[in-house]
């Protein structure tokens, strides 16, 4: 796996040693249409024959980013991992709490209100006092 990565800079740098304007990105992009193979995209290039996938590819691309596996720790991972538990067990709560209180103020908002004036419920009922 260690070989791949130097192979592919290898033939990146092989690239840009003929055209050194084009960025690595780009040619990486290139080399990824021709196959890999740095003297076919070197061919294509400088002919002007450019893949339909590179046409719209800026040629100044910078090399993408690279996180290598030794960069990776599994310990901050489960560490962070853990943090982002919590984290989340926090905004659960804080969401049931939300939604407990909306339950409330609705619950109360509908309770039945003793104070409503019923008398003439009856009157309107049977037609009096309707103009109708």
């Amino acid at each position: 796996p260690a070989a791949a990565p130097a192979d592919a800079r290898a033939r990146i740098g092989m690239v840009k040693d003929v055209l050194p304007h084009l960025g690595e990105g780009y040619i990486e992009a290139a080399l990824g249409c021709y196959g890999g193979d740095a003297d076919v995209t070197i061919a294509s290039l400088v002919g002007g024959d450019v893949h339909a996938r590179l046409r719209n590819v800026d040629p100044s691309l910078p090399a993408r980013k690279r996180e290598g596996p030794a960069r990776y720790d599994a310990a901050d991972a489960s560490a962070g991992a853990a943090s982002a538990r919590v984290r989340q067990k926090e905004i659960l709560r804080a969401a049931e709490k939300a939604a407990e209180n909306a339950a409330f103020a609705l619950a109360a908002a509908m309770e039945y209100n003793d104070d409503y004036d019923d008398q003439y419920d009856d009157v309107n009922k049977m037609g009096v006092g309707d103009d109708g």
